[in-house]
């Protein structure tokens, strides 16, 4: 009789483990369907690391180790493997070495158009490449501006354009993991370029940035 308990016992629990594991190969199986065919929005933040800017294609600024905040959001449509959407992402004014001081360049503003490949797609998350090219507006502080007008005889700071709107480039790479069928963790490793021109003083000077951006953020299907 004991025997026959036992051997009940080992069956039942053979086939609840072998249920619960098929039910658990399901739901993974499942939840690496769902993110495909729906909408996401997309909210992070992060800073800035290893900036620097070019004014005229002589005088290189090179920005010092204090990082600038960076906040955008996005959204995007999933299919099997690509991702298209739109991004919005403010990078605050970045700081370099000037008269016994650190001074600001000026912050960008950026609208861009968003293709991710997700080259890695499991039930856990995915790691992904991103293109983003769109345009930037160019803040440019008085310091910068200070910069620009010394690269002319006589000239006011003060005629040097404020803002300027010009192209962007972005290139990321990351990893997104879902926490829930609708919630996902990200993580983007980012190099944005920018060039426009800053007008003034009778004629214009060519005006590039390149920034890095480490950012975190969350993604929810809508």
């Amino acid at each position: 009789m004991i025997r026959l308990l036992v051997v009940a016992i080992l069956s039942l629990s053979t086939l609840g483990a072998s249920a619960a594991l098929a039910q658990s190969q399901t739901l993974l199986e499942e939840r690496q369907r769902l993110p495909a065919g729906s909408g996401w929005l997309e909210v992070r933040t992060g800073v800035s690391f290893g900036d620097s800017a070019t004014i005229d294609q002589t005088l290189a600024i090179t920005g010092k180790d204090d990082p600038a905040a960076v906040f955008g959001i996005g959204l995007h449509y999933r299919t099997a493997r690509l991702d298209f959407g739109a991004i919005f992402e403010h990078a605050g004014s970045f700081r370099f070495a000037g008269l016994e001081t650190l001074r600001r360049v000026g912050g960008q503003f950026r609208a861009a158009a968003s293709l991710r490949w997700r080259y890695i797609e499991e039930a856990w998350g995915a790691l992904f490449l991103r293109l983003s090219p769109g345009l930037m507006v160019f803040s440019h502080s008085d310091e910068l501006r200070f910069q620009v007008a010394n690269l002319t005889a006589n000239a006011d700071f003060r005629d040097v354009d404020t803002h300027n709107v010009g192209f962007s480039l972005g290139f990321d790479f990351g990893a997104v993991i879902y926490i829930t069928d609708m919630v996902g963790v990200s993580l983007h490793l980012d190099i944005v370029a920018g060039t426009s021109s800053i007008g003034g003083l009778g004629q214009d000077f060519d005006y590039s940035v390149v920034r890095g951006l480490f950012t975190a953020g969350l993604e929810w299907r809508m």
